[in-house]
């Protein structure tokens, strides 16, 4: 046999399997839970590369003072009853 029979013979010995019935959702699930894994490592890996530098840490701290700030000055505005922060 030459190989292009050979390979014809395995594609229609190949095409007459039969799949279980529920082949599509197993093969839909596991996608979606390696995106998922690789999502999560990914974030991870993120959150690493920020902390492992200085400038990284340093824009971590600033975002979280300035965070703090808006939410010191949100509940001020609401006892001292300040126009145009909280409305």
């Amino acid at each position: 046999m030459y190989p292009d029979e050979l390979f014809e013979a395995w594609k229609q010995r190949r095409m007459s399997s039969e799949l279980p019935p529920d082949f599509t959702d197993r093969v839909m699930s596991r996608v979606a839970a390696h995106e998922a894994r690789y999502r999560q490592r990914a974030v991870a890996r993120l959150l690493f590369v920020l902390t492992a530098s200085r400038i990284g840490r340093a824009g971590f701290v600033t975002l979280a003072l300035l965070l703090f700030a808006m939410r010191l000055l949100s509940v001020l505005a609401l006892f001292l009853n300040l126009p145009g922060v909280v409305e």
